[in-house]
């Protein structure tokens, strides 16, 4: 039996964290013709249209992207990619994998790699 000390650092915060809805996190793996064509506007879009929070990114000719929250709107999100790219983005192949849940806020677009290492 573990016992845990009433208090703010507690059952309180315990109880709190039981009471959370539970979140999950995937990492996303995009290739094809998926740069240049708006992807990663669209992919943001999407993510805050589903209550999500991460990144996406440009990586050596494909996009890379980590999302987070509920598991219906991480899974709607990957669902959706395919049948909602943008008109002229070709996808070749997705990869979901499972991700950690590092409790990130927002959406961002990070920079590119590339972009990265010309400066």
């Amino acid at each position: 039996m573990v016992r845990v000390p009433a208090g703010a650092d507690g059952e309180g915060q315990i109880a709190a964290y039981l009471r959370a809805p539970a979140r999950e996190a995937a990492l996303v793996h995009v290739t094809g013709v998926v740069q240049g064509v708006g992807f990663r506007p669209f992919v943001r879009r999407l993510a805050l249209r589903h209550g999500l929070a991460g990144w996406v990114l440009n990586s050596a000719g494909d996009v890379q992207m980590l999302v987070e929250g509920s598991p219906d709107g991480v899974n709607a999100f990957v669902d959706a990619i395919r049948p909602e790219a943008p008109p002229l983005a070709r996808i070749e192949g997705l990869v979901r994998t499972l991700g950690v849940a590092l409790g990130l806020e927002t959406f961002t677009i990070r920079r590119s790699r590339e972009e990265l290492n010309r400066r």
